[in-house]
């Protein structure tokens, strides 16, 4: 099993251990600056199976961590870094190792494995990349608590605490160029061959060198305690550290007889850049490669895709209901009836803001009731996102926590009353739109950076190309959307379009799609696909967006209309308002609406007669009857105060057809039925007053109301 630990210990090594600056004589070399300290994202997936044994699963672990690594020693000779993880979780299936984010009582043993990965190494690398020496600086008994799982899963954990390890850099002394190539030889290292290795400088610009890195004979079979990887890792080109990098390995362990064969991925980044595109969106982009689909221009599809403000909402109402709903629901799951929150969460489609693109959170205030803060010098969580994902998408509890907990203790996480996150928002500015005609070569957008050229215009498809001067990131939506219009300017009523992003269709072209026809095969065409994407270089996931039209007979192609938004970005801070208050019975913070299936509906109609006596009516608050009498109004915020009289009604009309809860339902100014606070979920909770009157809490300031209104009394 120890040589299947050193397998694992060379995917991250490949990617790192060759950290390189370009010096003034354009060489290669490792030599940053001491004191300097960066933070690093780091995750690893290692898959270790028996080949040939289709009915038993393998070993899957998943290990997410972020690295602190500080330049202690800056010498002639070397570099010396201290690093050590401030957060590490490592998985298996779904089962949960060791969390370090953990709050309240853990087992002793996970205690001491999590105090050794924080206590980190110290680690000697030579200027050209080499790994001299390293020491663990956690106690001992750490590393014994492990021993109850599998030794591979444990130098799973153990090689996210270092940035260099086991692999030779062998960096050559030649004048860097782009293109510039060199290999290196096989080596054996702790009884495993390691196949040799060709580089290559794939790119060069003021601040950045890529290498790519992979087999120099990709043809070659693998045997026991040999492996094939392959890579690339982008650089600094000032300071020598890496941005982000990402390794595969694939390759066999001989362990007491048995063949294992060990697939493991790795990625970094440092903490300032923003995780990739979610899964979900690639995967959709990809189908819109594949296929022309047909728009018809009368429906709500083509409204809301097509035309400004490319979505169901602008971005100021995104922004605004964004602001509106974020709360905090503390560090443990939270069900409050309707379901369960976590952490930072607020209620919004991430596609009502899919034109907006918030960077990671540069600072986070903790503060407690008295406005003072709960902690000094609050670490960011670079995995935080703001805007949960869709249905149907995972993610790590540990993404709903928008700061990393290190030294903060379970009595100040309690007292957290309110958090206040700082973050830029790029966002759309000013629409404009631009017409495009056969006799055009090419029309340039400068406020929005865009170029639009015609490639192809003819009665049988016309296609556009749209691109920027640095490139347009894969994943990213089309910065312009455009369609066929007659000589009126109004879109012609239907056409065909096949939208394309270079990245992708290079990806398809790669992969081999022929499985695709089963449910399975689908599955698997996705994953290989995703990981041909996040395997790529910064510099090769961008590229040109390709528009292909087909108009119909009555309505060919005759222009192109296109609309665009020019963009700016903000700093914005947010403030996040604890939930736990509210929940417990007091203020009403934030706010929390009912999903459009769970809105209650109420059957007013008796089984003896034939149309319903009771109709629903919505009425704005404050509600007054013909006498001058308040019916209902809301007293403070989310709170509504009903009538002795009004209640009596109510709860007539509730026992006349049985229903479950009072027929009230409350909304908010747009029109969203707000979520009932206290234990009468799924209906409101009652508070009776004195005077026959009583109180009913809502999650959110209420608009207007929804009651039962008799026939009759309507009709006279």
């Amino acid at each position: 099993m120890m040589r299947i630990i050193a397998v694992l210990a060379c995917v991250f090594a490949l990617g790192l251990a060759g950290v390189i600056w370009l010096s003034d004589q354009e060489t290669l070399a490792f030599d940053p600056e001491a004191g300097d300290v960066r933070y690093f994202v780091v995750d690893q997936t290692s898959d270790v199976s028996m080949p040939g044994w289709a009915n038993r699963k393998g070993i899957s672990s998943h290990t997410n961590s972020i690295l602190r690594s500080e330049v202690v020693h800056a010498g002639d000779d070397f570099t010396e870094l201290r690093s050590g993880v401030v957060r590490a979780s490592e998985r298996v299936g779904r089962r949960t190792l060791v969390d370090t984010e953990s709050v309240g009582r853990q087992s002793d043993e996970k205690t001491r494995l999590a105090d050794f990965l924080k206590a980190g190494v110290v680690e000697r690398i030579s200027h050209g990349g080499v790994p001299m020496d390293v020491s663990y600086q956690g106690p001992s008994d750490g590393l014994e608590s492990g021993e109850a799982r599998p030794e591979f899963l444990q130098v799973v954990l153990l090689r996210s605490l270092r940035l260099f390890a086991w692999y030779p850099a062998q960096f050559p002394s030649d004048e860097l160029a782009a293109g510039m190539t060199w290999q290196t030889a096989e080596r054996e290292m702790d009884g495993l061959t390691l196949h040799p290795l060709q580089f290559e400088v794939s790119h060069l610009d003021d601040q950045t060198v890529t290498l790519t890195f992979g087999p120099l004979d990709p043809e070659r079979e693998v045997q026991a305690n040999a492996y094939h990887i392959s890579g690339y890792l982008e650089l600094e080109r000032e300071s020598g550290w890496p941005r982000q990098a990402a390794a595969k390995v694939l390759g066999g362990a001989n362990y007491r007889g048995t063949m294992f064969e060990v697939n493991s991925r790795l990625s970094l980044r440092q903490t300032d850049i923003p995780s990739g595109p979610e899964p979900d969106r690639l995967l959709s982009q990809a189908e819109w490669s594949v296929r022309a689909l047909p728009v018809d221009t009368s429906s709500s599809e083509f409204a809301r895709h097509f035309k400004p403000p490319f979505g169901a909402v602008s971005a100021d109402q995104g922004l605004a209901k964004l602001s509106r709903t974020l709360v905090w629901f503390g560090m443990q799951p939270v069900d409050y009836g309707y379901r369960r929150g976590l952490g930072v969460e607020p209620q919004v489609n991430s596609s009502d803001l899919e034109r907006v693109q918030f960077s990671p959170v540069t600072a986070v205030r903790l503060l407690g009731s008295d406005g003072e803060p709960v902690g000094n010098n609050v670490v960011p969580n670079p995995d935080f996102t703001l805007l949960k994902p869709d249905a149907g998408q995972s993610r790590p509890r540990s993404d709903r926590l928008p700061f990393l907990r290190q030294e903060l203790t379970d009595d100040q996480l309690e007292s957290v009353d309110t958090i206040e996150l700082d973050m830029r928002v790029t966002r759309p500015d000013k629409m404009q739109t631009a017409l495009l005609t056969p006799s055009q070569k090419e029309i340039e957008l400068d406020s929005a950076g865009l170029t639009l050229t015609i490639e192809d215009w003819s009665p049988e498809r016309v296609r556009i190309r749209v691109e920027t001067e640095e490139g347009i990131p894969v994943g990213e939506l089309p910065p312009v959307m455009g369609y066929p219009v007659d000589q009126s300017g109004d879109a012609v009523p239907q056409f065909t379009m096949r939208m394309a992003h270079s990245t992708i269709e290079s990806a398809l072209a790669a992969i081999d799609t022929a499985s695709a026809n089963t449910r399975g095969g689908k599955r698997e065409m996705a994953k290989v696909f995703l990981d041909y994407l996040e395997a790529l270089p910064p510099h090769e996931k961008r590229g040109v967006f390709i528009f292909e039209y087909t108009g119909t007979q009555s309505h060919p192609v005759d222009r192109l209309q296109f609309h665009y938004y020019s963009t700016r970005t903000e700093e914005i801070t947010l403030t996040v308002p604890s939930a736990l208050t509210t929940l417990s019975g007091g203020r009403v913070v934030s706010e929390r609406t009912l999903y459009r299936g769970n809105v209650p509906r109420f059957d007013l109609k008796s089984e003896r007669d034939e149309a319903a006596s009771y109709r629903m009516e919505r009425s704005a608050l404050p509600m007054v009857s013909a006498g001058g009498n308040s019916q209902l109004e809301q007293v403070e915020n989310g709170t509504l105060k009903v009538s002795a009289e009004f209640l009596k009604t109510l709860q007539e009309v509730q026992s006349a057809f049985s229903l479950k809860q009072l027929p009230l339902v409350a909304f908010n100014e747009e029109g969203g039925a707000l979520f009932p606070l206290g234990n009468g979920w799924p209906g409101p909770e009652l508070e009776r007053l004195q005077d026959g009157s009583g109180l009913i809490r809502y999650w959110g300031d209420i608009d207007s109301v929804e009651y039962p209104v008799s026939v009759l009394q309507g009709a006279r």
